[in-house]
């Protein structure tokens, strides 16, 4: 056979491919560690744009209501310096 005469035999041929499998699965286990990392790390980063998204819209609320009370307090019409008879 072709493995008899390049010396190769069966044992020889299977344990190369296993020790070229080890590189790959550990390569592989990585990468879904990593992508499960990632998959963490998102979900982290969508929660707090969404709780930063509710702040933003918390403090424009309150910045509307503040303007609106300063100029309530400063512009009110009983203010106003004339006397009507």
């Amino acid at each position: 056979s072709d493995r008899a005469l390049r010396g190769l035999s069966l044992e020889d041929t299977d344990g190369s491919y296993r020790s070229a499998a080890v590189p790959y699965h550990e390569a592989q286990e990585e990468l879904l560690e990593f992508q499960e990392g990632s998959r963490e790390l998102e979900a982290e980063l969508e929660a707090q744009l969404g709780q930063a998204e509710h702040r933003l819209r918390d403090l424009h609320t309150e910045n509307q209501r503040l303007k609106s009370a300063v100029f309530h307090d400063h512009f009110r019409p009983w203010d106003n310096h004339f006397d009507v008879c």
